[in-house]
């Protein structure tokens, strides 16, 4: 006996390719999970830029650091920096709002 399951719908962990042009000139695709992807669409609009401008904008940072971090890696950390920044900024020091956040993203609540 076969049961049907509803679909969950897109989930936080879905890994979603974007091309992204590089500040050298050349392209990659970087591969986010969606709650990142969605966090930078959000970011850029804040800051008044594109996704793509603020993607070359880690890239070009990062190349600037004495260790090598892939760009993937560069931009989960700068959103995880930013939000935990604008909590900080907002008073909230102790990181409280990010934790929730975060506990709802690794268990998938709404």
């Amino acid at each position: 006996m076969t049961t049907n399951r509803p679909s969950l719908g897109p989930l936080p962990t879905d890994m979603i390719p974007r091309v992204m042009a590089l500040q050298d000139g050349g392209e990659a695709t970087v591969t986010l999970e969606r709650y990142y992807w969605e966090a930078l669409d959000a970011i850029a609009e804040h800051e008044r830029m594109t996704t793509q401008a603020l993607v070359g904008e880690t890239d070009r940072r990062r190349a600037l650091l004495p260790e090598a971090l892939v760009l993937d890696v560069a931009l989960r950390l700068f959103c995880v920096s930013y939000y935990q920044q604008a909590s900080v900024l907002s008073g909230d020091p102790a990181g409280e709002t990010i934790g929730r956040l975060m506990d709802k993203a690794m268990h998938f609540r709404p």
